[in-house]
């Protein structure tokens, strides 16, 4: 956009300075052709005596030069009336571009979130608490989960320990209750020895 005020700018004094170019070579023109007519006039006492033919060339010189410099100065209005349409349709695009600009800054500035608008701040700060209340949850499940581990871990022990010596116990009493058989058969044995003994 800037781009095109500063070329329209440029363009603007260029065509300036080609016409005040052009301008001043027709001057210098206008200047050499009236010193001819002059320098080719005879004198009569304090007068110039001009000739006819000469008087009617510049006369016709003069009249194309007036048509030359107006057919410029129409051609410079011209030119600045459609640059200065062209500079009204760029501040026009400048300034909506500038709207835009502002309104793409503060949607920028807001960040929807569930549905609703939030300044970007407030959000970075929601996100940053919940990153941090959700990381303390873990580290709490964490050292949790590790207690729970090592009360399970105990647990398993003793029960081990106490499925250990119920064993042993139950192998005891059966040892026993097994001698108590023998003993118990030996002395029905025996009772019946004494009994067909006797």
């Amino acid at each position: 956009m800037k781009k095109n005020i500063t070329i329209s700018v440029v363009l603007f004094f260029v065509s300036c300075f080609v016409f005040s170019l052009n301008a001043q070579v027709s001057d210098s023109n206008l200047s050499k052709k009236f010193s001819t007519l002059f320098n080719n006039s005879s004198s009569y006492q304090n007068y110039k005596m001009v000739n006819k033919d000469d008087a009617l060339d510049f006369q016709t010189y003069l009249q194309n030069y007036i048509q030359l410099e107006q057919s410029n100065q129409l051609a410079l209005k011209n030119t600045l009336i459609e640059n200065e349409k062209e500079l009204l349709v760029l501040k026009q695009e400048m300034s909506e571009l500038i709207t835009i600009n502002q309104m793409l800054i503060q949607d920028s500035d807001n960040v929807s979130l569930f549905g609703m608008a939030i300044n970007r701040d407030t959000y970075y700060v929601f996100v940053w608490v919940l990153f941090l209340g959700l990381l303390l949850f873990s580290i709490a499940m964490y050292y949790r989960f590790k207690k729970a581990n090592k009360i399970t871990e105990s647990s398993k022990m003793v029960l081990q320990e106490l499925e250990d010596e119920y064993e042993n116990f139950r192998r005891v009493c059966i040892e026993r209750e097994q001698s108590l058989r023998r003993q118990l058969f030996d002395e029905i044995k025996k009772t019946n020895e004494l009994r067909d003994a006797s």
